[in-house]
């Protein structure tokens, strides 16, 4: 087998949903939150793992204890697999960079894409999972956006995607409609923009805080809202639920 074929299934094994391979070597990107990676970075490796249906069902009247506890065990998880990922590459001789939560610091400032950072959400549809809602949330085909995703950086040639360059939202403003902090703008998502063309991080983020202070009675920065209305998402809830 080849070793995109291994990576797929070793990837897979650890409980990751879905898998892809993404084409860098345009970014030229060797250096992450002022870290010198010692290589440049040519492919990413974006997988994800889906939020149970039965949690994600209740978020329209906004976040709850469960959720943030199955939110938090999602992402140690998707941190453990990105940390095999990489033992994984370098036991083949190629360097790789697991992209975890402790490394990236903060979910928000991360994927606002900051300076010589890759976003998770950008390596995903650059590898062909999905595309960028209205509302800032990666979803796919298959699950919405009830999932959580992590990426691994290499500099190992893997067999790659084609990427994902149009939205599949259309009109809906579902998303729009039910954000507490008005935080959707409506503009649809293409690669060519940055997230604050078509959504305000800050304003979600201030709703957010407000939400947990009042439910969870703690700072924190989850919502999902918006996951849970967004079509794609009651799709994915009515086939399993």
């Amino acid at each position: 087998m080849s070793l995109s074929n291994d990576l797929k299934k070793f990837i897979l094994s650890k409980g990751a949903k879905q898998v892809g391979f993404a084409d860098l070597n345009d970014m030229g990107v060797s250096n992450i939150n002022g870290e010198d990676l010692g290589f440049k970075v040519k492919s990413g490796i974006c997988f994800l793992i889906n939020l149970d249906a039965n949690i994600v069902k209740t978020l329209l009247d906004g976040p709850s204890l469960e959720y943030y506890n199955h939110y938090s065990k999602i992402n140690d998880e998707l941190d453990s697999i990105g940390k095999d990922v990489e033992a994984f590459l370098k036991s083949k001789n190629y360097n790789a960079y697991a992209q975890t939560f402790d490394r990236t610091c903060n979910d928000f400032i991360f994927n606002n894409g900051c300076d010589n950072t890759i976003p998770h959400k950008t390596v995903g549809t650059k590898a062909g999972l999905g595309w960028i809602g209205k509302c800032d949330a990666f979803i796919t085909n298959e699950f919405g956006s009830a999932l959580r995703l992590s990426t691994v950086l290499t500099d190992a040639p893997l067999e790659y995607a084609h990427p994902v360059t149009a939205s599949l939202c259309g009109m809906c403003t579902e998303c729009r409609n039910i954000c507490p902090g008005g935080a959707v703008s409506g503009i649809t998502w293409s690669p060519r923009l940055k997230r604050e063309d078509f959504f305000d991080y800050e304003k979600c983020m201030e709703a957010a805080k407000k939400q947990c202070r009042e439910v969870l009675g703690r700072e924190d920065t989850i919502c999902g809202r918006c996951i849970a209305a967004c079509p794609h998402t009651q799709k994915y809830l009515r086939k399993v639920l």
